[in-house]
């Protein structure tokens, strides 16, 4: 009986904590099943790192097409390197320490995204599900297998919200300057690590000045202002480094060249259908919608199956239009979850929906607002992206580059559709119902981004 009750009381931290036991295992197994060189640029974030270590400079683009990266993330790599080869490993004990690397870091998202919403909300099942969409996702999975700069990115946004949000800054009454300034260094690490950190600093600058206007707080839009002047000159190096070697600063991306054509709008406000029968390249590639979800919970560009698995040995494999193979197998497994997953995504549209009414309700002073924000801000992003790039076939669509924006749109959605139902009759039922559905979905999520052998 005794056993009994400490479970009850200990329920929700008992089964995280499996979950977390669980997802471990599968994330680190996955690293000895996969190749770091077959994933998006896997062979440049390598190449990367390794004229760092072997050259001691930065790439040039001659050298690298993905030399224009914000460096932080590949010197940090190359330092690991470096000492890793210093005791004795061999280069290749080194790269699959570097994906290890990557699995733990992308735990680390996971988890960081759960501590996000528990801080914010103070509900365990609302956290408990963010964790488990999280770690389940399938994009999130796959950043997890290889070396890229992407999950290290993401996991310290994730984390740098929660240290926002523990030291209650959506009030003013906790700001102080010392918390301003740790959070104002986080940002500038986070602007060396990648592009999209610009995207956290005007979502939190705009939210700055909104939140002043609506609290007629004047001193908050000069504290706006020096966030942007500061975490700006801590960047500057990295811009004069750009342009001195690009001849212009200010890009998105320096490799790809800019045509005179956008990607037409229309590409944007349809959906395309094909995707319902095979969500894989070239599939979907009419509609911005299609290919975004189903590169969101399936592997759409089909660069994260296990190459050397026994199912392509036995030649029970499919090429896709892209020339890359899938195993019949796996091309079941992910057809299930993507038409599984839809249900999940017509939820978030409808509880995204119901968080922008309460936020107009609540005349823009819930203390989530820097999140929905920062959402918009990311999926904006990656629009931006696909319309000046309109390169679909090198992957300028890829949910991978806004990995922070799922478990935000998790947190918001679901925590929204809770607060509308809290009072209803029937909520019991509803949450069995959700449960029983997440249930199945993350059985489901689990098969499929377990690479097989």
């Amino acid at each position: 009986m005794h056993m009994f009750e400490y479970f009850k009381k200990h329920a929700m931290p008992i089964c995280i904590g499996i979950f977390l036991a669980l997802l471990s295992f599968v994330y680190v197994r996955n690293v000895f099943h996969y190749n770091t060189y077959w994933a998006y640029d896997g062979g440049a974030h390598v190449e990367y790192i390794f004229t760092i270590v072997d050259e001691g400079h930065l790439p040039t683009e001659q050298e690298n097409y993905l030399a224009w990266h914000e460096p932080l993330f590949y010197i940090l790599s190359g330092a690991k390197v470096k000492v890793l080869e210093y005791v004795g490993f061999s280069r290749e004990s080194v790269l699959y320490m570097l994906q290890f690397g990557s699995a733990i870091i992308g735990l680390l998202f996971v988890v960081g995204s759960g501590v996000l919403s528990y801080v914010l909300t103070k509900k365990k099942g609302l956290s408990f599900f963010v964790i488990i969409f999280t770690g389940l996702l399938y994009i999130v999975s796959a950043a997890s297998r290889y070396i890229t700069n992407e999950m290290f990115f993401h996991a310290l946004v994730v984390w740098w919200l929660a240290l926002f949000f523990y030291w209650k800054m959506h009030d003013r009454v906790s700001w102080n300057w010392k918390k301003w300034t740790a959070l104002i260094l986080g940002l500038g690490i986070l602007v060396w690590v990648k592009l999209t950190a610009w995207v956290v600093v005007l979502a939190l600058v705009l939210w700055l000045a909104m939140y002043s206007i609506l609290q007629k707080y004047w001193k908050g839009l000069v504290l706006a202002g020096l966030i942007f002047v500061c975490v700006g000159a801590v960047y500057s190096p990295w811009l004069v480094y750009k342009y001195n070697t690009y001849g212009t600063a200010f890009t998105i991306n320096s490799y790809e060249v800019e045509k005179s054509d956008h990607m037409p709008l229309r590409f944007f406000a349809t959906w395309d259908n094909d995707i319902l029968d095979y969500p894989f390249w070239d599939n979907g590639k009419n509609s911005f919608w299609s290919m975004f979800v189903a590169s969101t919970f399936v592997d759409y560009d089909n660069v994260f199956e296990n190459y050397e698995s026994k199912e392509y040995f036995k030649g029970k494999v499919l090429q896709s239009p892209n020339g890359r193979y899938l195993s019949i197998e796996s091309i079941f497994k992910q057809t299930v979850l993507f038409w599984f997953s839809l249900p999940l995504v017509l939820l978030f549209i409808f509880g995204g929906v119901v968080w922008i009414i309460q936020t107009f309700k609540s005349k823009f002073k819930q203390k989530d607002l820097l999140l929905g924000v920062l959402a918009c801000g990311l999926f904006a992003s990656l629009v931006y992206n696909v319309w000046q790039y309109p390169f679909l076939d090198r992957g300028t669509l890829k949910a991978i580059f806004i990995l922070t924006f799922f478990p935000l749109a998790a947190l918001l959605s679901i925590g929204s559709l809770q607060k509308m139902i809290e009072t209803w009759k029937y909520k019991t039922a509803l949450y069995v119902l959700f449960w029983l559905y997440v249930s199945v979905w993350s059985f489901l999520s689990l098969i499929t981004i377990s690479l097989p052998a």
